[in-house]
């Protein structure tokens, strides 16, 4: 991956997120909150711009995009207090995974909300509630992995993560990890030029493919 210029950290510059996160870190470490907390603020967070989408207006979803940040930002956070407190537990991962599901999912609907209202044309929230079901199906297909299939059990390091070592590896990799760590930026980007609209078409698509992929790579433990 791409080294930040004139890092001597070694830190990836990829995905972008990591560096928000990494300094909200060093803060949050110095207060009482728990990962589970923090999990929780990003939920209220992601509900939050959830709402905003789903009014359609253009300031509203400004908000939104800045609240659906603050949880992505957070969403890193938890997990790194997490390692650094030693606080890590199976209830914090799988809560982490649901909160993930609810506010891609809500955003997704909220979003299909918004602009059927705005253009009185039904079909955005069709695509909407499509894109949400994209998300339920990779949300439900995930826990069925960890729980179910198991991938990696007789393996004397399931832990160890996998490196892409060919062209449709790095393309599972970076649809599927590096796009989604950075997605925020995405739904920002777009909000202040006004264009979220684009994303419904996009994710009622790519939602699916989303979870395709991560039946395609189900054998592989790929993480950003």
């Amino acid at each position: 991956m791409t080294e930040l210029p004139g890092s001597d950290t070694g830190q990836p510059l990829f995905p972008l997120v990591r560096h928000l996160s990494g300094w909200l870190t060093h803060l949050l470490l110095r207060t009482f909150l728990t990962p589970n907390m923090i999990t929780s603020l990003s939920l209220v967070l992601g509900l939050s711009a959830a709402a905003m989408f789903a009014t359609g207006r253009y300031a509203e979803g400004i908000w939104g995009a800045i609240f659906f940040a603050g949880n992505y930002i957070l969403d890193n956070c938890d997990g790194e207090i997490a390692r650094h407190k030693d606080m890590q537990s199976t209830f914090g991962h799988y809560f982490d995974s649901f909160v993930d599901w609810v506010v891609h999912a809500t955003l997704f609907a909220g979003l299909g909300y918004g602009y059927a209202e705005k253009t009185a044309t039904e079909v955005w929230l069709w695509l909407g509630l499509i894109s949400a079901l994209g998300t339920t199906i990779n949300y439900c297909f995930g826990v069925w992995q960890e729980t179910v299939y198991k991938p990696g059990k007789d393996n004397d390091q399931p832990d160890e993560l996998d490196i892409p070592n060919n062209i449709k590896d790095w393309i599972l990799f970076i649809f599927r990890e590096l796009f989604r760590a950075d997605f925020f930026i995405i739904v920002l980007v777009l909000a202040l030029i006004d264009q979220t609209w684009l994303l419904l078409p996009t994710a009622a698509v790519g939602a699916h493919a989303y979870w395709i992929m991560a039946i395609a790579a189900r054998d592989k433990n790929y993480r950003v």
